[in-house]
């Protein structure tokens, strides 16, 4: 099938640094060649006309006769990035699911690369106490099950699912203002605070419920403007719940 002829050109090591060269900058072959390093002009242009052939690079016709990458190559590219987080991770996704994260979020998933992965109920206990002890004004909250430690933010925006309303939602509603919405179900956890910092932590194969033994925390700006992205998701699509403590 064509797009396995596709899978095999762009599974060479050169070939993808060619296109993520040629993502950021048009370049001749001799300008590639200099980026690329210890490789002779004769492969570099091998390795070009077989991207070539499959419509992934062009050649400008305007003076210069730089190379670019098409329309498709861009897009092929722009997959690079997913692929290259899940991969790097790939023993911790062997055994979790993404399968909340919508399709229109998974390019960007990527942001979590710098991000640390954490395991041990003790260390992910140390990071989280302090994430949620040390917000100031606002913490983002989406979890099945709270959380026993103090809160000092002002106000929480929190998604959960009904049966934790069911059981009663025991919080400090005197000296933090909730904001409450409902999911039927939720697998995911994520926890971001006002100083930034962020947790994820996705369900496991053997239970939809997070999994609270190994999380992904971040103290990046592009990690966290994408958990606030994946929470945003999950908020304008839950259903708002108007928090009476007296009723709980």
């Amino acid at each position: 099938m064509e797009y396995s002829k596709i899978f095999s050109e762009i599974s060479n090591p050169i070939r993808i640094k060619l296109l993520l060269i040629l993502n950021e900058k048009k370049s001749t072959i001799s300008e590639l060649k200099d980026e690329i390093g210890d490789i002779s002009h004769s492969e570099i242009s091998r390795h070009v006309g077989r991207l070539a052939k499959h419509d992934l690079i062009t050649k400008e016709s305007i003076p210069g006769r730089k190379y670019e990458l098409t329309h498709f190559g861009r897009i092929l590219v722009k997959l690079f990035g997913p692929l290259e987080f899940f991969l790097s991770k790939s023993e911790y996704f062997k055994n979790h699911k993404i399968d909340d994260i919508p399709e229109s979020l998974l390019h960007g998933i990527e942001n979590l690369k710098t991000s640390e992965l954490i395991l041990g109920t003790g260390s992910l206990l140390s990071k989280g106490k302090d994430l949620l002890e040390l917000a100031n004004e606002k913490l983002f909250v989406m979890t099945n099950d709270l959380f026993t430690f103090e809160i000092a933010a002002k106000e929480v925006d929190l998604i959960i699912p009904p049966k934790m309303l069911k059981y009663g939602l025991k919080v400090d509603h005197e000296k933090t203002k909730y904001n409450v919405h409902t999911l039927p179900e939720v697998h995911l956890c994520i926890i971001i605070s006002d100083i930034g910092q962020g947790f994820i932590f996705f369900p496991n194969l053997e239970s939809s419920s997070p999994d609270f033994n190994s999380g992904f925390y971040s103290i990046e700006s592009e990690a966290i403007d994408y958990l606030k992205r994946v929470f945003n998701y999950f908020w304008q699509n839950s259903k708002e719940f108007i928090f009476d403590p007296r009723s709980l």
